[in-house]
């Protein structure tokens, strides 16, 4: 099958100079798809700032890996204090860089890996990907190997 992408750029200063570019992916992955495929090509799977930021491709949560890597960037970690609103989704989920691994929930690409985002504390395999549900504003443990829209980030040093 043959998957459309559309990529999105969005700029924006932060108080460390560096912008964050945000892109959007509208092919289907997992969890890890669109986490790998956010740092292969991007810097991460991204922060959530607006509705802007979500990738429009389904990827599991490695293949949404895979392609923000393989883009230089990774999955995104979300800061909780920021009111998210990803509307424009395609799917009701949206993959983040949030994973189960080694007995805790952490952000991918994030120093800090403490999150305060309630999820099981020991979810069976394979629900071990942090998605955000757009429809009713919750967190959800789901299935790694899902389809979903996903966010990468990328953060580079101001020109």
């Amino acid at each position: 099958m043959i998957l459309s992408a559309f990529c999105l750029f969005v700029l924006y200063r932060e108080t460390t100079g560096t912008l964050k570019v945000h892109a959007y992916v509208t092919t289907p992955m997992t969890c890890e798809e669109a986490r790998k495929y956010c740092q292969t090509y991007h810097t991460d799977l991204s922060t959530v700032a607006n509705e802007e930021d979500v990738q429009m491709e389904k990827k599991t949560w490695e293949e949404a890996l895979e392609y923000c890597l393989s883009r230089n960037t990774d999955l995104a970690y979300v800061d909780t204090k920021v009111l998210l609103n990803m509307s424009n989704a395609q799917t009701e989920r949206v993959w983040t860089g949030l994973r189960f691994l080694a007995g805790m929930w952490f952000w991918v690409g994030k120093e800090n890996d403490e999150t305060n985002i309630v999820l099981p504390s020991c979810p069976p395999e394979p629900y071990r990907c942090g998605a955000y549900n757009v429809k009713t504003g919750n967190w959800e443990s789901r299935d790694c190997e899902e389809k979903l829209n996903f966010l990468c980030f990328e953060e580079k040093e101001e020109k």
